[in-house]
């Protein structure tokens, strides 16, 4: 038995998900989180009430790309944002930025839910169009606090810069970022509470900002910790 394909979509997306379901043969679901629960050859569909969507069996990635192909509608590009090392006291905080489809991105979520983040990470990067990633250490962390520039400014500073960046290379893809809203100099920026569990493309800007944090050789104290700014 090959998998399990993991795929994520929102809870609007459910009624599709079901309906394509529908065409399969239907089984028990097994626990209170399940929606629906299918069968197609040697495949077993779940849909989850989060939009989840679990296929195991012996060719989980035929059915995968089957879903996708039947379930995906046309889009355009998205620029998702997540950080992380925010409330750690010592190393790095990283900013991510990745620009591309929430359609080939569908494989990854929050990294605080992902069992094996350098797989989830080679996954984001080959099915990104690109990815700008902006690490702070502990010293400069400190060095920028001392200045009042507190983390909010930092994240802010990254996600305008990066996304600068794109749209000078002629991008305009929908900007996305995880978490409540912060004070940033522009209006077309959507701020999305657990956006990594929600939109892929977040979900692998968080992938991939964990898996730098983790291969950082800085594992300094943050000495301005102690000092609110």
């Amino acid at each position: 038995m090959s998998g399990p394909c993991v795929l994520n979509f929102s809870d609007k997306d459910r009624e599709k998900i079901r309906r394509f379901l529908g065409q399969f043969e239907k089984t028990e679901t097994t626990s209170q989180y399940e929606d629906f629960r299918a069968r197609s050859g040697g495949n077993t569909i779940t849909l989850y009430k989060s939009g989840k969507v679990v296929v195991q069996g012996t060719q989980c990635e035929k059915f995968r790309d089957l879903l996708l192909q039947k379930i995906e509608t046309a889009g355009g590009l998205v620029l998702g944002f997540d950080e992380t090392g925010r409330g750690e006291g010592d190393g790095p905080m990283v900013i991510c930025g990745v620009l591309g489809e929430t359609s080939r991105l569908r494989e990854l979520r929050d990294s605080k839910k992902v069992s094996d983040i350098k797989k989830a990470y080679g996954k984001a990067t080959a099915n990104s169009i690109g990815n700008c990633t902006l690490s702070i250490n502990a010293e400069y962390i400190d060095r920028l606090r001392g200045k009042g520039i507190n983390l909010n400014k930092i994240e802010t500073a990254a996600i305008e810069s990066i996304t600068n960046l794109f749209e000078r290379l002629g991008e305009k893809p929908k900007i996305m970022v995880d978490g409540g809203a912060l004070k940033v100099g522009r209006n077309d920026i959507e701020f999305l509470v657990k956006g990594d569990d929600l939109e892929p493309v977040i979900g692998a800007a968080s992938v991939i900002a964990k898996h730098t944090r983790e291969i950082s050789g800085n594992t300094e104290e943050r000495k301005s910790w102690g000092k609110k700014k």
